[in-house]
């Protein structure tokens, strides 16, 4: 497998701060965990907030949202 191949495939998970701008400067794939709880997907400034960070990168990866998590550690919020 070559490294562009490679480079396609690669996503860089949006828990971390800087991951969005690391995607955009590297033209690698961003993995947006705003909507890991599916009440996200009908929070307008949660929607606008994903589509700034989002802005100028090509891929995007939405892990499927949950109802209901006992702990929300794993998808970036401390809530």
């Amino acid at each position: 497998m070559n490294r562009a191949h490679l480079r396609e495939k690669l996503h860089l998970s949006g828990i971390d701060s800087a991951a969005a701008q690391l995607s955009r400067r590297y033209a690698l794939g961003f993995e947006v965990t705003a909507f890991c709880m599916a009440a996200a997907l009908e929070d307008s400034a949660a929607v606008s907030a994903a589509e700034a960070e989002t802005a100028g990168i090509a891929r995007l990866w939405l892990p499927p949202p949950v109802v209901h998590a006992p702990s929300t550690r794993w998808c970036g919020t401390s809530r």
